[in-house]
């Protein structure tokens, strides 16, 4: 299942002690036809992402905007998770 292989290595968020932090993902639909995917946080609660779905048109580059506020000095883990939704019977 090659979808579900990680597509590059972690993304670090330094900061000290209640500091908010936001690392970007880009995504890009390469294709004639519109990619919609589910978005899901799993781990720590201190990883909040603004939207639970995103749609790319073709050709269109977006960027998805993950959001980390430390609220203890201890190292925190999360992985979020793209899952492609049909966009049609096709």
């Amino acid at each position: 299942m090659p979808n579900y292989i990680p597509k590059s290595s972690s993304i670090i968020f330094q900061c000290i002690l209640h500091e908010t932090v936001y690392k970007y993902i880009e995504l890009n639909n390469p294709t004639n036809k519109p990619i919609s995917y589910w978005i899901k946080v799993e781990g720590d609660s201190e990883f909040e992402i603004e939207d639970q779905y995103v749609r790319l048109d073709p050709k269109q580059v977006q960027k998805i905007k993950v959001k980390f506020t430390s609220k203890i000095s201890q190292k925190k883990y999360g992985r979020i998770t793209f899952t492609n939704k049909k966009e049609n019977n096709s």
